[in-house]
């Protein structure tokens, strides 16, 4: 048997053997044993171990049944992820998620939808990361708070615009707005939307007109106006949301569905037409426990059915949150996804798959 290779992945130069994350305060390096000989059969996830017992003994303190820290409010808001205790052992600790201040540093993100929800979380983790956070939505006290709440993160950097994603003249000026200010927009993720219940029959033209506006329209706006300078840069993430909705419509999202499956489509012709460098996603969400969606789902006898109903379907026996999403998006707007592009991330939990 050949010898096998041990490969220590870890932030910072490889003798900051005891160096520690910033805000999690856990150690930063992973180890994985790798099989050098050809007919072995890869190894499972348990025998990913150290052979040498002072590399066990550093590999055991650098995890955690839990992360410890970070921010404790993306905690709050679902950074964390839950486990079932059926399936712990006491004997093989949970990684911990890891937020690296500088993972961003030097990128510009705008985030539209950012004044509550899934957009403010997101806003936060990239300013936790390092990024200069563009935070547009319509309401503009709420995107204030968001932007207090980043300004008190350390090294926390974020810029209010008042827009209505739906209007092509407000949003090519909030294009060149930022480009005339930081020079460059790396990032867009637009999760800025509506979604009325309303069954076809008696759906008025102009509520139709209003949902597809604000969906639809202001994913076109955003991505015309941002990748002739992504384009000229030859680097830029552009990320536009859809919803499980698609394969697991309800009453009343006939529109909402149309508008959601517009994107699906755009944003893959968008794949096609980027230049070099520039990749356009999708994130898909499933059914997340933000505070709106919670309270407009809420029953006389204080139940949520929808909720219930969902996690029946979900492979993954819990409730989505904003963390989940605001993770994803970070992993797509991250250099490490170069070679993903015109990609549907479906973050349901399993409920629906593609």
């Amino acid at each position: 048997m050949q010898d096998m290779l041990l490969k220590v992945q870890q932030r910072g130069s490889e003798s900051e053997w005891r160096g520690r994350d910033p805000l999690s305060g856990a150690a930063p390096h992973q180890i994985t044993l790798i099989s050098q000989e050809p007919d072995r059969r890869p190894l499972r996830a348990r025998e990913h171990l150290p052979c040498r017992p002072e590399f066990r003994r550093r590999y055991a303190a650098s995890r955690s049944f839990a992360p410890k820290s970070g921010d404790p409010e993306f905690a709050r808001d679902g950074g964390q992820i839950e486990a079932d205790p059926k399936h712990v052992s006491s004997k093989m600790p949970l990684p911990s998620i890891k937020i690296y201040p500088d993972k961003f540093v030097g990128q510009v993100a705008l985030i539209t939808g950012a004044a509550q929800g899934i957009g403010q979380v997101t806003a936060r983790l990239f300013a936790a990361q390092g990024a200069t956070v563009v935070l547009v939505d319509i309401q503009e006290d709420k995107l204030q708070r968001v932007a207090d709440e980043i300004a008190a993160q350390k090294n926390g950097k974020a810029d209010v615009r008042v827009c209505d994603i739906g209007d092509e003249n407000q949003v090519n000026a909030l294009v060149e707005g930022v480009i005339s200010e930081f020079g460059q927009i790396d990032i867009t993720v637009h999760l800025a939307g509506v979604y009325p219940f309303i069954p076809i029959i008696g759906h008025s033209t102009e509520q139709y007109r209003r949902i597809m506006n604000v969906n639809m329209d202001g994913c076109f706006f955003l991505t015309r106006a941002v990748l002739p300078h992504m384009n000229k840069r030859g680097y830029g993430r552009i990320i536009n949301t859809s919803s499980g909705t698609l394969q697991l419509p309800d009453n009343g999202l006939s529109v909402y569905v149309a508008a959601k499956s517009a994107i699906v489509g755009f944003t893959r012709s968008t794949a096609v037409e980027a230049g070099t460098g520039v990749t356009a996603n999708i994130i898909l969400p499933g059914l997340i426990r933000t505070e709106a969606v919670w309270n407009n789902h809420v029953q006389p006898d204080g139940s949520h059915v929808l909720f219930d109903r969902l996690i029946q379907k979900q492979c993954i026996k819990r409730h989505g949150q904003p963390g989940d999403i605001a993770y994803t998006i970070c992993f797509i707007a991250s250099p490490e996804a170069a070679f993903t592009t015109g990609q549907i991330f479906d973050v349901g939990g399993g409920a629906t798959f593609h």
